[in-house]
């Protein structure tokens, strides 16, 4: 007998198949149910159905945990989850799975042949795209379709590879190519991989413990940030919908100050009150004063802005 209160929506047609909120694929996404009332829990929460490529997943439990209620009394309130063993979950989180630092030495060669590092090597230089490979530990993935893909690793505090996403880019363009990524873990180790994933960056925690956190939403971004205003330590959550307890909860009383996408101030900002609290949150407003309309919907983002701004100078 099923016991739980929440389910995948069964598949009965397009029309209940949605656009990813990771990677905008259309009739990727299938929505969490709420089996009391019939209903879809929210239209955030669910996975991405293209599970190598993509790997969005927004599980009920981490929705609930993100928006704590507020009682009249100004109490927090956490939702009934009836569905929920939290042995099992503090188990599973006992057992994160990760990979050894030397991983990382072994994919960091042939950078001819990276199509991200060149192309921003011929704008920005070769000594700035190198400092990036030293500071994130940027890797080289040369096999099949995402041959020439940069490998941007996911490092905890403790050195441990919790895992790397894969992203080829154009070098014409410095652009990323589309459904051309994948995960690490998910090439190599499918099967028995509790992954909890953390932000790009946050093994740079480990070396500077007094210096502001900038997070932004992209691993690109965190990278370009570092040349342009390098007084901050940048990481990246990845997406959007990364800004998260569970995504900065090894994060620990620092000071952090959050760049969203142009279209995303409104919402990064209603998620501070649910991110850990030892830490101290400042949000920019840059992007959402003085971007276009048209910047909005196609998610402009600080490195854009100040990347902007340097093409006019040279």
């Amino acid at each position: 007998m099923n016991n739980h209160r929440y389910t995948l929506e069964p598949y009965k047609g397009n029309n209940t198949r949605y656009r990813c909120p990771g990677c905008k694929g259309k009739n990727e996404f299938t929505r969490y149910v709420d089996l009391h009332t019939q209903r879809h829990i929210a239209e955030n929460v669910g996975i991405c159905n293209n599970t190598n490529k993509c790997g969005y997943h927004y599980p009920p439990r981490e929705y609930f945990r993100d928006n704590i209620r507020q009682t009249t009394q100004g109490k927090r309130q956490e939702p009934k989850q009836p569905d929920i063993d939290l042995k099992q979950v503090k188990n599973q989180e006992d057992k994160i799975s990760h990979y050894h630092t030397d991983l990382i030495t072994k994919y960091k060669t042939n950078f001819y042949d990276n199509k991200f590092l060149n192309f921003f090597s011929k704008l920005l230089g070769r000594n700035e795209v190198n400092k990036w490979i030293e500071l994130y530990n940027l890797g080289t993935y040369n096999k099949g379709y995402l041959k020439g893909s940069t490998i941007f690793w996911q490092v905890d505090q403790n050195l441990r590879v919790r895992t790397g996403k894969i992203m080829k880019y154009d070098q014409k363009t410095g652009k990323r190519l589309p459904k051309m990524q994948n995960w690490y873990h998910s090439i190599n180790n499918k099967d028995n991989f509790n992954l909890k994933q953390v932000p790009f960056g946050l093994h740079l925690l480990r070396y500077h413990k007094s210096k502001k956190i900038a997070i932004v939403e992209s691993e690109k971004t965190a990278c370009l940030m570092s040349t342009f205003m390098p007084d901050f330590l940048w990481l990246a959550i990845g997406s959007c919908q990364n800004l998260t307890y569970k995504m900065l909860s090894e994060i620990k009383n620092r000071d952090i100050i959050l760049f969203p996408d142009a279209g995303k101030y409104e919402l990064w900002r209603s998620k501070i009150h649910n991110l850990p609290t030892s830490n101290f949150y400042e949000i920019s407003d840059l992007l959402h004063l003085k971007s276009t309309k048209e910047e909005k919907e196609r998610d402009f983002d600080i490195a854009d802005y100040c990347l902007s701004m340097y093409l006019k100078e040279v």
